[in-house]
């Protein structure tokens, strides 16, 4: 026959495993291939190992080729035409749909506003089985992170209600945040994805630091940044360019991670302090910094 060829699908509410099955005229990405089925979630086979792609990455994901099987998550079942012309050299459109148990099921994320190493391993582990997966953070999209149990013989990966713990590992194998643990709600076998993200002060930072405030200059208030890598009582003493104290802020005992301090421009009696050059300094433990800023009405 001469013209385009069309080809229907039809796919059940839930996991399918499926193939393209005529070539279109503009090629399919994980991206566009997810809006055209209204999946939740799309994996396809790379190198012998499950390559995740969710509807909420920025980037449009890998691309979609004939003759290679893809399991999709759809919400709701129905038949889907699709339009094109035959691959070269592809085996018949495979379409394996499958109800019951599931058989697939991701856990997938970003990291929110968090600076991380290059190699920086999402891992996470249902506590009920035991089964461990892991994904490289970026590894598709950037801060993003994705990966999938899979079981091609249809026997059930996760049931609702299991606990799943995720951290984040370091390159060298040091966990820089988590664990944490969520239980795998109803909506979320419905979707096949367990979503976690991560925020800057879930992350554990390496070492004790003081950072540069922000703003600086600044009008009237401003933002003391600080890390810990450990449980630790925190000071930041406030001092005018004369090395007049100004203001403490005792932010108590405080365990890892990264946090920000405000300064509303006032001394410890309330009353604003004019213009000029100030120093803050930390004292966290045996940890002390110090930094300077500049305050402009």
């Amino acid at each position: 026959p001469t013209g385009p060829l069309t080809y229907a699908i039809s796919l059940t509410s839930g996991l399918n495993m499926i193939s393209v099955p005529l070539k279109p005229t503009t090629s399919y990405t994980a991206q566009t291939l997810l809006e055209t089925l209204g999946g939740t979630l799309i994996i396809a086979m790379a190198e012998g190992d499950f390559v995740t792609y969710l509807p909420a990455f920025p980037g449009t994901g890998f691309s979609i080729t004939g003759g290679k099987g893809y399991i999709v998550n759809v919400l709701s079942g129905g038949q889907v035409t699709f339009t094109g012309t035959g691959w070269s050299g592809a085996s018949k459109p495979l379409l394996s749909p499958e109800s019951g148990p599931v058989w697939a099921f991701a856990v997938g994320g970003r990291l929110e506003g968090v600076s991380f190493d290059a190699g920086t391993i999402m891992v996470a582990k249902n506590l009920r089985t035991g089964a461990v997966v892991s994904d490289r953070v970026g590894a598709v999209c950037e801060n993003w992170f994705a990966a999938a149990w899979v079981n091609l013989d249809r026997r059930d990966v996760v049931r609702s209600g299991d606990r799943i713990e995720v951290m984040l590992k370091d390159p060298t194998g040091s966990v820089v945040a988590g664990p944490v643990v969520r239980e795998v709600t109803s909506e979320d076998i419905r979707n096949a994805v367990l979503t976690l993200n991560f925020e800057q002060n879930q992350m554990i930072p390496k070492g004790f630091a003081l950072g540069q405030n922000v703003p600086n200059p600044f009008n009237p208030t401003t933002s003391l940044p600080y890390q810990l890598d450990r449980e630790a009582h925190v000071v930041i003493r406030i001092y005018d360019v004369s090395g007049q104290w100004v203001r403490t802020l005792d932010m108590g005992q405080k365990g890892a991670g990264v946090y920000r301090v405000h300064w509303d421009g006032n001394n410890q009696a309330g009353q604003a302090v004019a213009s000029g050059v100030y120093f803050y300094s930390m004292q966290a433990g045996p940890f002390s910094a110090a930094r300077k800023m500049l305050m402009l009405r």
